[in-house]
């Protein structure tokens, strides 16, 4: 990210990857303003600020209106987002640096949770337990199996290892790089 653009923006509108669609799926979008202390506008499913609470962040409901993150339908909850950041562009000169002031206070204290001890623990504990539960159910799945082996024939073919050992490719993964391994497992799978 450029360092520039928040240096000289006061709020961060962060267009998530998903927004009208029923689940919640943040990514590094939503975490990058938290971690530089950018108070920030979430364009995300119903209830992503919710889920942002949950681990611990604080969002922005006292300083403006986040009932947005409540609307279920993704043209009212998007209406409503434009709605408050006309209202956020219509502040007095006053009324804009006591808001803004505390706004700050809030990212400041989410960029000190982010880097926490606490947050690092939260999130290595998640996903050991998701990792675990992933693994079981593929375990319960009948012939799960023939779906490993299926994919150990894909990793251990001779082309496909030549070409991720090659340290050259590794150090120039792209997308024609990713496109030309898809292309040696298609091909194998139309030759069965």
């Amino acid at each position: 990210f450029d360092v520039d653009n928040y240096n000289t923006t006061d709020i961060e509108v962060v267009l998530e990857t998903l927004f009208d669609d029923d689940r919640i799926h943040l990514t590094e979008k939503s975490l990058r303003p938290i971690a530089v202390a950018q108070p920030f506008i979430l364009v995300a499913t119903a209830g992503s600020l919710e889920y942002l609470r949950s681990y611990g962040f604080r969002t922005f409901g006292d300083v403006w209106d986040e009932s947005y993150d409540a609307i279920k339908d993704p043209e009212q909850r998007l209406y409503a987002i434009t709605n408050l950041m006309a209202q956020i562009a219509e502040w007095e000169p006053s009324v804009r640096e006591r808001k803004l002031a505390e706004a700050r206070a809030i990212a400041e204290y989410n960029r000190e949770h982010f880097f926490s001890q606490e947050f690092f623990n939260f999130v290595v504990n998640e996903l050991t337990a998701n990792l675990t539960t992933a693994l079981a159910e593929v375990k319960n799945i009948k012939n799960y199996q023939a779906w490993i082996d299926r994919w150990d024939t894909y990793l251990s073919d001779p082309d496909i290892l030549e070409y991720v050992t090659n340290e050259s490719n590794l150090l120039n993964i792209t997308l024609p790089a990713i496109n030309n391994i898809k292309s040696i497992i298609n091909h194998r799978l139309n030759s069965e």
